[in-house]
């Protein structure tokens, strides 16, 4: 195990690596909640969050002040939800937010923020997760029924659903 100098060695390098970590921590109050979910950015070198205290943050990582970053833009769409933001995710392509709360889905635009389609009202039950599929031009929804919504990625249009009894997996042989 080594000499009790080599311990100790070891042991003050440890405090020296932890408090260098300690000068790097940044401290940030961005929800009042507990925070579901979050998205990096890598085209605006940002992150985006969702949390049950019905909000959806922007914080942009490249500029700080006084070491800490600050929340850019928020949206509170679903501020009106009991149980908050669940799920969220990024159109590269449209440029938008799609966020997910009880049975609604909103998306909003980056820059202005503003709510620029809704989809709510046809959900038998609550959405579990949501992601934007650019590539494919599609919005996939999954719901606490396990069924499965999709749209299309830009003209919102409903695609497919599929209910429960079709979502079978099958163990592979």
């Amino acid at each position: 195990f080594g000499s009790s100098t080599e311990l100790g060695s070891k042991k003050k390098n440890q405090v020296l690596f932890a408090e260098s970590l300690k000068r790097n921590y940044f401290k940030m109050s961005v929800h009042s909640d507990w925070i579901n979910e979050m998205k990096y950015i890598s085209e605006a070198n940002s992150l985006l969050t969702a949390s049950s205290d019905g909000r959806v943050c922007f914080i942009d990582l490249v500029t700080r002040q006084s070491n800490k970053w600050e929340v850019s833009k928020a949206f509170s769409g679903h501020s009106k939800s009991k149980l908050g933001v669940k799920t969220l995710d990024w159109s590269a392509f449209g440029k938008y937010v799609v966020s997910g709360a009880e049975r609604t889905l909103l998306f909003w635009d980056i820059i202005t923020m503003e709510c620029i389609h809704t989809i709510d009202n046809i959900f038998a039950a609550a959405i579990v997760k949501v992601a934007v599929a650019d590539e494919a031009n599609k919005v996939i929804a999954a719901l606490t029924n396990r069924s499965v919504y999709t749209w299309h990625n830009i003209t919102f249009e409903l695609l497919q659903t599929v209910p429960d009894s079709e979502c079978v997996c099958k163990p592979i042989q």
